[in-house]
């Protein structure tokens, strides 16, 4: 009897074994098919990834009727004489491009040329003013083919918001295609088509 209940011991503890051996097995098996997920998904941290070519500061972009190349990013507290900002204590957020109208016609639709999608507290999506810097003045949304201009694309910002140390600018562009509304050749599909991203934002 004695011998039969020592070798019902061993075998108990040997299941125990195996069984403790089991959970540790299924335990690492859940653990690499986690972490293979998470290489297959973008990680336990998810992160977004531009949808749209990323290129760098000072390269010139295609758009279809423009060519735009996002120069430099600054913060301004005013803008006056030429425009009070709509709330006391808002600040301007300012995005300088150089510009050229590829288009034939005299171009008056660059409110969607860039956004800033990941700054906080703009007033608009859009940007509000438009800055012609060679003679410093406001820009009436109009610009001539063929001739490059500097420009700096202008949004209002919420003071309480803290003021950006770099941003991301999307760029936008059409495409020039036959209308299935007018059979005509006309620039449509306006959208995001590239990314520029951690734009130094300079505070004056």
């Amino acid at each position: 009897m004695s011998g039969n209940g020592g070798t019902g011991a061993a075998a108990g503890a040997l299941r125990g074994v195996a069984s403790h051996l089991s959970l540790r097995w299924v335990a690492a098996g859940i653990a690499v098919l986690t972490v293979a997920a998470s290489g297959l998904f973008g990680g336990l941290r998810p992160t977004e990834k531009p949808t749209v070519p990323v290129i760098a500061v000072h390269t010139a972009f295609d758009g279809g009727p423009w060519t735009v190349t996002v120069n430099r990013a600054l913060t301004l507290k005013t803008l006056e004489p030429l425009k009070k900002t709509e709330k006391a204590g808002d600040r301007w957020v300012a995005v300088r491009v150089r510009m050229e109208i590829n288009a034939n016609e005299t171009w008056n639709r660059i409110d969607d040329v860039i956004r800033l999608p990941g700054v906080k507290g703009l007033r608009t999506v859009e940007p509000s003013e438009f800055y012609l810097v060679r003679d410093e003045s406001l820009l009436v949304r109009e610009l001539q083919p063929g001739i490059p201009e500097e420009v700096a694309f202008l949004w209002q910002q919420d003071g309480s918001v803290p003021r950006p140390e770099a941003m991301d600018v999307e760029l936008w562009g059409m495409t020039h295609r036959k209308s299935s509304l007018t059979d005509m050749i006309e620039w449509l599909d306006s959208g995001p088509r590239a990314l520029v991203l951690d734009v130094p934002v300079e505070d004056r």
